[in-house]
């Protein structure tokens, strides 16, 4: 209907004119309606005050169909930009020049930040996510004790014996992927997409005052990393190595996993006094 009116003007308007004039020229329609009789320039004040109505009214529909249609543009427009940055910025991530996968790095946190905030182009947040954990997923090499017969060692837990473990990836690269996914002012746009660093080889970084919360670090190497006042509520340290690894004013909360590691079966009091953490809910209270 609101189209019908908006592409046929000269109709709708004659139209109302003739409604209003049948109603105030036919006599016996015009008492029902006013309850006397009318002056010819109370008529055409009439049939003006109905006509100028319809006119507004039409103007305000039209008005809003433009509006309509220009920010359905500018939203192609948004995602067609967002796009081909995306397509660059991962095109720089995988280079081999370390300045250019910094770019890459930094292109892409900064699409995130921007699509989390356009209702329609959120995804872009957990695909980046997966993205710049992938990337530390493939820099992280295992190799595993073999016997003189070529078999793989196991330890007590039927775990493979590691016989070296680091990350190949340059690491101010890793680095500044910890950094902006977990430790910048915009982490909370990552939150609600889960942090798989499971296996992952992380010795030495720094992840102090990092976001990790329910983070997975299943057989994850974090050989004298810092986790220094970094938030682990809940996150799962199983079979992790965390040899020389500080956590010194770490937060943590009894769902915090750290079995069958160095920690194995300390109570929880005196895992945080080995650990040096803190109880995080004890401190909000």
């Amino acid at each position: 209907m609101k189209k019908w009116i908006t592409e046929h003007w000269s109709i709708t308007i004659a139209i109302v004119i003739f409604i209003c004039g049948f109603i105030l020229f036919v006599p016996c329609i015009r008492d029902t309606f006013f309850g006397r009789s009318v002056s010819p320039s109370e008529i055409i004040t009439y049939i003006g005050i109905a006509a100028g109505s319809i006119i507004v009214i039409g103007q305000l529909i039209a008005a809003e169909k433009r509006n309509n249609l220009m920010k359905t543009r500018n939203e192609l427009t948004e995602k067609a930009n967002l796009d081909i940055r995306f397509k660059d910025a991962a095109m720089l991530l995988a280079n081999d020049n370390t300045s250019a996968m910094l770019s890459g790095v930094a292109a892409l946190h900064q699409i995130a930040v921007e699509a989390s905030q356009i209702e329609d182009q959120q995804d872009y947040v957990q695909v980046i996510k997966d993205i710049l954990i992938n990337f530390i997923r493939e820099g992280s090499q295992i190799e595993y004790k073999k016997d003189a017969q070529g078999n793989v060692v196991k330890d007590t837990y039927e775990e493979p014996m590691v016989e070296k473990a680091y990350n190949d990836k340059p690491t101010i690269i890793v680095q500044t992927i910890i950094d902006k996914l977990f430790k910048d002012k915009y982490w909370a746009i990552y939150k609600d997409y889960p942090t798989d660093l499971s296996n992952c080889v992380l010795k030495g970084f720094n992840l102090d005052v990092a976001h990790l919360e329910e983070a997975y670090f299943w057989g994850a190497h974090l050989e004298r990393a810092d986790f220094r006042r970094a938030h682990l509520e809940g996150a799962d340290f199983r079979r992790a190595h965390l040899e020389e690894a500080k956590f010194r004013k770490a937060f943590v909360k009894r769902e915090t996993i750290f079995t069958a590691t160095i920690y194995t079966d300390l109570p929880y009091e005196k895992l945080l006094e080995r650990l040096g953490a803190k109880d995080s809910e004890k401190v909000m209270k």
